[in-house]
């Protein structure tokens, strides 16, 4: 759980056309932490990733939720013994 959230004010006082390179930085710094926190957590299994960044995205969900997501992306397919992610949310 966060305990504070910190809001880059910075951003109001830019104007409409500095604002996309900005956010487009943003989120690549943004991700960029995501996936170090996800190599450092040594993730193996290929839906392992995907779960990590669900539970971290929508940490108010239910169990059962997740539940029902991770267990169709670890189901059988005709691709191979994991369905993916895809298969589970598409």
């Amino acid at each position: 759980m966060v305990d504070s959230i910190k809001i880059d004010t910075s951003y109001d006082g830019q104007s409409s056309t500095s604002r996309p390179p900005v956010a487009t930085h943003m989120r690549r710094l943004g991700m960029r932490l995501v996936w170090q926190q996800a190599d450092a957590a040594g993730i193996t299994d290929p839906v392992q990733p995907v779960e990590f960044l669900l539970r971290r995205l929508y940490p108010e969900m239910p169990e059962p939720w997740f539940a029902a997501i991770f267990g169709k992306a670890r189901g059988p397919s005709r691709a191979g013994p994991v369905a993916g992610v895809r298969a589970a949310v598409g």
